[in-house]
């Protein structure tokens, strides 16, 4: 396990420390992480403390021993190599466990947030120690023994459903900003006042009708 920052300390004469600030409080959770890693003794303690640090955030912006780590928000694998954390151990922590389909976009090497493994280790520059991020990425088993970067510990389906998923948020992201604000309100307030005078069945009925009306807009076919 990589060791972490040990952070501020008192300063002589009587000079306490500087008000703690969030890069601190993620430093705090970082080193946090890799002692609950250290002293896991199961896949489910692996897995309980990888959930809890991927939805913290902490692992975007903190330092190893005073060496800066920055992560975009598709590095959470990254962020695992240096914390010493085996693929093998990510694999199996992924195994029918649905935290996987709710981390599978940290960890998408087709994600613009998601830098080449070379690039990223330019960045992220070696350790005082000497070790780089590919280096790490070799010991650990991220990397084939040919040298090329294994996909993601998340199995297949779970990429795909949470890819399926950013999919439609975008998509709904769209429209909203092609609507604008005003337009969007009006329409919330007649979808509410309609759906006031109808039952779970009738509005999933009137749902399917106006995705059907939609597809035939789209294609030019007269309703």
């Amino acid at each position: 396990m990589t060791t972490m920052a040990t952070g501020h300390t008192d300063q002589p004469g009587g000079v306490t420390n500087p008000p703690a600030t969030v890069h601190d409080a993620n430093n705090e959770r970082v080193r946090e992480f890799a002692t609950r890693m250290f002293d896991a003794g199961s896949i489910a303690r692996i897995a309980e403390a990888v959930v809890d640090i991927a939805t913290s955030g902490a692992w975007r912006n903190y330092d190893i021993n005073g060496h800066a780590c920055h992560w975009q928000a598709a590095e959470f694998d990254y962020f695992l190599i240096t914390c010493g954390v085996k693929y093998d151990d990510m694999r199996e922590v992924f195994k029918g466990r649905a935290a996987a389909a709710a981390l599978a976009p940290m960890l998408d090497q087709r994600d613009e947030q998601h830098r080449p493994l070379r690039i990223a280790s330019e960045v992220w520059g070696p350790c005082p120690d000497g070790e780089t991020l590919i280096s790490l990425a070799k010991r650990y088993g991220w990397v084939t023994d040919r040298g090329r970067t294994r996909k993601p510990p998340v199995s297949r389906r779970s990429r795909a459903r949470a890819s399926g998923a950013s999919r439609e948020d975008r998509a709904r992201d769209a429209r909203r900003r092609r609507l604008g604000p005003q337009r969007c309100a009006e329409l919330e307030e007649l979808a509410a006042a309609l759906a006031a005078k109808l039952t779970t069945d009738e509005m999933r009925f009137m749902a399917d009708e106006f995705t059907m009306a939609a597809g035939r807009s789209e294609n030019g076919d007269s309703p």
